[in-house]
């Protein structure tokens, strides 16, 4: 249960919010389909940096493969906002989450570090111990999604919420084509290593 604990305690790092914030946006541009954006990005957080942590991803996109990393994620949005479908919902969240994991770059502490360092050599054993770390990071996505239920009036301020998500992954994507994100992460680690 350590790395589930790990990852609740990430969330206070500012290097989290290049993870959590994108995932976020798509998620509440979704309107209804919040749920199936959920388990999307939090199914491919946990698969992409799994294979992250094992090595098996390239480094971070540049220019051409940015700007494809930041249509796709631009794609994802629209998908969330746009479409109707149950299944676009799901491959909206699948997108965001695994592209805002490609491009993320994480707080390391001791659970993370031992994902990290074992996952190359045998990366089976740590797809649990990945999963745990993200679900623990996900918590806010959670919380989010039950805010409807607890809250029924809140419903009325999807639409408002939806197109203002929206309009920020606009920005995101933009940000990710220019390569203005790899700044942000870098300097949201900066900012986590100040705070520790």
């Amino acid at each position: 249960m350590d790395p589930l604990l790990e990852g609740i305690r990430d969330l206070s790092q500012p290097c989290s919010l290049s993870l959590i914030v994108p995932g976020l946006l798509v998620f509440l541009s979704a309107r209804r389909r919040q749920a199936l954006v959920l388990l999307g990005v939090v199914a491919s957080t946990w698969v992409v940096g799994w294979m992250k942590a094992a090595d098996w991803l390239p480094g971070l996109p540049h220019g051409v493969l940015a700007v494809a990393v930041g249509l796709g994620f631009l794609g994802s949005g629209w998908t969330a906002w746009k479409r109707r479908s149950q299944l676009s919902g799901l491959l909206a969240g699948l997108i965001a989450g695994g592209l805002s994991t490609w491009l993320w770059a994480p707080c390391v502490g001791t659970e993370l570090a031992t994902i990290l360092n074992t996952a190359p050599d045998a990366p089976v054993s740590q797809l649990l111990p990945m999963g745990l770390f993200v679900l623990g990071l996900s918590l806010p996505l959670l919380a989010i999604a039950l805010l409807p239920i607890v809250f029924p009036r809140l419903v009325r301020f999807e639409t408002p919420v939806s197109n203002a998500a929206l309009a920020l992954v606009v920005f995101v994507g933009l940000a990710i084509m220019i390569d203005w994100y790899d700044d942000v992460v870098i300097q949201l680690n900066r900012w986590s290593v100040g705070a520790t």
